[in-house]
């Protein structure tokens, strides 16, 4: 989105360089998914890449004859090929603008201060860079080291494949109950796996559903009153009479959590830094599981496997876990009490570590290059989501400042803001 803009925007010839190890480049993780039962979080009329342009996934479908609605959770496969669509257009643009586009198949290992700055990649390559834009995404650190029974590359694995090579009578055992669980589900039940399967997490919840009906709108000026600078339990006590007002005019929780979106970050940045940092330490699962929901036919699903006793949910952190022969040991504690299961299959869901910088991040803190957000929790950035006068960040490393930072209409409108101030 950042390279597609820039393009746009820019009058004059430029060298940039696209730095990603990832074999599922330029796509990343999410949308790089092979399994069509990986649906998007948000509706395909609002998925648009563009600022400009909300509607432009869904036009794109539409072109395409997609019987897919504007209100329907498409595959994220198909909004990976979207992408690429983008990202093809977007280097026959540059092209004709005179613009190099350089991708290099690296990481990035360090960044040294100076002008320019001169970034280090792991093929011991080094670059000048007059500008920084950190894309990194979401960061995902293992739990353990991958094995053959323990999976940590959850969105592409041979479900078929395991499910018959699995050992008999051991079940499969999820660590980690949020929106990567649910994609593991339903690969494993497209995949025909029919034995047990445990999911652990340190609060045995599963995201809220989406609704699957129409319903009506709460309006989002109901939320204009709500003053800043309140302290977390009297916006929590806001939040709670939004939804009991709407729920007596017949309108569901999730109209009340959709309509707080555009005053999210403005809320979240009134509050103070101590109320911010407990709600990263006590609370950000009470808000995932209400803000970042389900597809209704996924938590049917779930449901079936509970009544049929395929599936069970356990409270508790992990605390290890290992290849053993021809299964996988995952030790976890509730309390004082330590559980050990043996497994045919772990997959780690823990998700992304919103509160956790990549490598490559941490040393530009160390470097004094860029600094962390008050609350401790990425980066802080700008109006232009400038973490220094030359390095920018979009994504992840922007939770701490907005809260609200990993969906696409967010990130749309932050690539727009970074290419708008780099052109």
């Amino acid at each position: 989105m950042v390279l597609a803009n820039l393009i746009r925007e820019t009058k004059r010839p430029l060298r940039i360089a696209i730095i990603d190890p990832s074999p599922h480049a330029p796509l990343g993780v999410a949308y790089s998914t092979p399994c069509p039962e990986h649906l998007l979080n948000v509706p395909a009329d609002r998925m648009g890449a563009f600022a400009d342009n909300p509607k432009g996934f869904f036009e794109w479908l539409q072109s395409g004859n997609s019987p897919i609605g504007p209100n329907d959770f498409a595959p994220r496969m198909l909004y990976g090929e979207y992408l690429r669509g983008i990202f093809e257009e977007a280097l026959r643009q540059a092209e004709k603008k005179n613009i190099s586009v350089t991708r290099i198949s690296a990481e990035v290992r360090d960044v040294t201060p100076g002008t320019p700055l001169q970034l280090k990649t792991s093929t011991g390559e080094t670059l000048a860079a007059a500008s920084i834009v950190l894309c990194t995404g979401n960061y995902f650190s293992a739990f353990a080291p991958p094995g053959r029974r323990h999976i940590t590359d959850v969105w592409h694995f041979d479900a078929a494949a395991l499910a018959q090579e699995a050992p008999p009578g051991l079940p499969v055992v999820l660590i980690g109950t949020g929106l990567t669980a649910v994609d593991v589900l339903c690969s494993l039940e497209q995949s025909g796996w029919q034995g047990n399967i445990i999911a652990v997490s340190r609060h045995g919840t599963f995201p809220r559903p989406h609704l699957e009906t129409k319903a009506p709108e709460w309006p989002q000026d109901a939320w204009n009153a709500t003053r800043a600078s309140l302290h977390l339990s009297q916006l929590f006590r806001a939040i709670r009479q939004q939804v009991k007002v709407a729920a007596a005019q017949q309108v569901p929780w999730q109209k009340v959590f959709d309509s707080l979106r555009p005053h999210t970050s403005r809320l979240w940045q009134s509050l103070p830094v101590a109320d911010q940092r407990r709600v990263f330490a006590r609370y950000m699962t009470l808000w995932n599981i209400h803000r970042h929901r389900m597809p209704a036919g996924a938590e049917r699903m779930i449901n079936a496997m509970k009544q049929e006793g395929r599936l069970t949910l356990q409270s508790g952190r992990v605390v290890k876990v290992e290849e053993q022969d021809a299964c996988v040991i995952v030790r976890y504690r509730s309390g004082t009490q330590e559980t050990t299961l043996r497994a045919a299959l772990a997959f780690d869901c823990t998700g992304p570590r919103t509160q956790q910088l990549p490598p490559l991040v941490q040393r530009l803190v160390e470097h004094g290059l860029v600094a962390r957000a008050a609350n401790g929790v990425g980066l802080a950035l700008d109006a232009q989501m400038k973490a220094s006068p030359s390095i920018y960040a979009i994504g992840s490393m922007a939770v701490g400042m907005l809260l609200e930072s990993t969906a696409v209409p967010t990130l749309r409108e932050q690539a727009q803001a970074v290419a708008a101030a780099l052109a």
